[in-house]
């Protein structure tokens, strides 16, 4: 997948170790925000919003969407992210 044109992974680090990552996907003028997770001891620590910088930093105006569990809501909120459906999981 990291080998298709607009795919980029990024990690983030903290005190040396890896505590989080996330892929985006850009397609002609639209970014899609996948997968953003932090480890759980780094949780609380400012590395799932130092990864959304980062990323929307390299998108500039571009749009981001992305799906988000309930944890990850005050996050994406506190960035100007707005609801714009809901989406339901099966198992």
């Amino acid at each position: 997948m990291l080998t298709r044109p607009g795919t980029e992974l990024f990690l983030a680090a903290r005190d040396g170790v890896t505590a989080g990552a996330c892929v985006s996907v850009v397609q002609d003028e639209v970014s899609g925000l996948y997968w953003v997770t932090t480890l759980p001891e780094h949780r609380s620590a400012g590395v799932g919003r130092a990864l959304m910088h980062a990323l929307l930093a390299r998108r500039g105006d571009r749009p981001v969407t992305l799906t988000s569990s309930t944890a990850g809501k005050p996050l994406y909120d506190s960035l100007g992210f707005e609801v714009i459906g809901d989406a339901t999981w099966w198992s």
